[in-house]
């Protein structure tokens, strides 16, 4: 599993990486404490909360540079 940390200022870069995520060939969740939702919902992104920083956890060894660069508008 590869983590990186995302967050999210408005909807709209919520429906950016939604977008993105939606296309990946693997499971991608996100996780804010205890709390663990479904990377690929938008009900599940929307209810951990926007301005919170957050760990982006893909279900993969190592993201390849393509993916890292489509999401950089969010990762910190």
């Amino acid at each position: 599993m590869t983590v990186r940390k995302v967050q999210f200022e408005t909807m709209d870069e919520v429906n950016r990486f939604l977008d993105v995520t939606e296309h990946f060939p693997f499971a991608v969740d996100l996780k804010r404490g205890y709390r663990t939702v479904n990377g690929k919902s938008i009900l599940g992104v929307a209810s951990i909360g926007l301005g919170r920083e957050m760990d982006f956890c893909a279900h993969v060894p190592e993201l390849a540079p393509e993916i890292t660069s489509s999401l950089d508008f969010c990762m910190r």
